[in-house]
């Protein structure tokens, strides 16, 4: 009796699911500089300034609907042979998405600036005087560590 053994696409689709766990996604400001020490200081506070969590709250807003990408970007990948990259980013710039908004919209409910910074930046919101760190928020689809 001869016995042949027939794939019927499974080592494909391992193959994909291989390939897809193997990448991950960051965001927020990626590479170091002023707008990452900025970033930092808000986000944890200092002995100055009071922590404003904007990565971290709308992480935990939004962590449903990023799990539910996660699991749709997957079945793409596995069953469409769509790229692993392209559903990362998609994950990745919805995540940017709602943090740019979290500072933009004001809906963070963050302390707002102190009165000498208010008379320095003219503003009492904080997170947003030049706009710099909003638009260094970055996504990057790289390997998994």
């Amino acid at each position: 009796m001869d016995i042949k053994e027939r794939d019927l696409g499974w080592r494909e689709i391992q193959r994909r699911i291989d390939k897809a766990t193997s990448k991950e996604v960051a965001v927020g400001i990626i590479g170091g500089g002023e707008e990452l020490e900025k970033a930092v200081a808000n986000e944890f506070g200092t002995d100055k300034i009071p922590e404003r969590p904007f990565m971290r709250q709308t992480f935990d807003r939004f962590f449903k609907e990023i799990q539910e990408l996660k699991a749709e970007g997957m079945n793409r990948i596995v069953y469409d042979g769509t790229k692993p990259s392209v559903e990362l980013n998609r994950i990745g710039d919805f995540y940017r998405n709602k943090v740019r908004s979290e500072i933009s919209s004001k809906s963070g409910g963050f302390e707002a600036n102190a009165e000498v910074t208010v008379k320095r930046k003219g503003s009492e919101t904080p997170l947003l005087d030049t706009g710099k760190m909003i638009q260094s928020i970055k996504v990057e689809v790289r390997n998994a560590k």
